[in-house]
């Protein structure tokens, strides 16, 4: 920028105007550059695509981000799937959740525990370093609490710090007691 301003004193307006231009053809890559080392964090591509991976033609899976919608906002877009939220009414979200009009994606542990324990396939995504609790609390956030009936045994994929966990045996990479 300051060398288009000394090329514009001198009356050089095709040298300021190209040196504007090789400037932000620098920005420009560099902002890529960037956008591509942070991938694995603003992007959930990867987790989506393992999602979409296992499941059947015809099949209706529940998709669940565990605590921030953020977190996982992606997968929505990517999968073209309405998703759930475990404990998420916090931050950006909390206030249009309790309109009587919300979609009813919102869940508790409680209400959670009987889609996971039931018949359709749950897949959940999560923080990778979520920690089984039994009482959790209202507190937000609550993306460093997994429900205690949730099996991290069953890891369909890990990206950017997040897993995304199933409640179906038979998508596990390795042998998982039935549920």
């Amino acid at each position: 920028t300051l060398v288009s301003l000394w090329l514009r004193r001198r009356n050089q307006a095709f040298s300021a105007n190209m040196a504007l231009a090789l400037m932000m053809v620098v920005l420009l890559h560099e902002a890529h550059r960037g956008l591509v080392i942070f991938s694995p964090v603003l992007s959930s591509k990867v987790l989506a695509d393992a999602i979409e991976s296992r499941w059947q033609q015809g099949q209706r899976p529940v998709i669940a981000v565990n605590g921030d919608y953020e977190a996982g906002s992606s997968v929505n877009f990517y999968t073209h799937r309405q998703i759930r939220i475990l404990n998420g009414r916090c931050n950006n979200i909390w206030y249009g959740s309790t309109f009587p009009d919300a979609p009813k994606i919102f869940d508790d542990n409680l209400s959670f525990a009987k889609l996971w324990r039931g018949s359709e396939t749950v897949f959940l995504l999560t923080a990778e370093d979520a920690k089984p609790a039994s009482n959790t609390s209202d507190a937000c956030p609550q993306k460093e609490t997994l429900p205690d009936y949730v099996d991290r045994s069953c890891v369909l994929a890990k990206w950017g710090g997040k897993v995304v966990l199933t409640n179906e045996p038979k998508l596990c990479p390795a042998s998982v007691p039935p549920r």
